[in-house]
């Protein structure tokens, strides 16, 4: 049987608590059988934040440009 996987993704904001809240997400699903595959917009910040050796990390992908010059994601 293929194990099912969810992708979780982190490409919007400047802090890190989206991925500490995605890690929670990601938690849960393990648990439940899934494999949570974590889209960071900086892969490297995984390690130090608890991401376990078993869930797989890859780049999310940066937009060339945003939707609306004048926004930026704050929170």
């Amino acid at each position: 049987m293929t194990r099912r996987s969810v992708l979780l993704g982190w490409e919007l904001g400047g802090g890190l608590s989206h991925v500490r809240r995605l890690l929670a997400v990601g938690h849960g699903l393990a648990a439940a059988g899934l494999e949570p595959v974590l889209a960071l917009k900086d892969p490297g910040v995984g390690a130090g934040l608890g991401v376990r050796p078993s869930y797989r990390v890859v780049a999310a992908p940066k937009a060339a440009s945003p939707a609306l010059p004048w926004f930026r994601a704050a929170s």
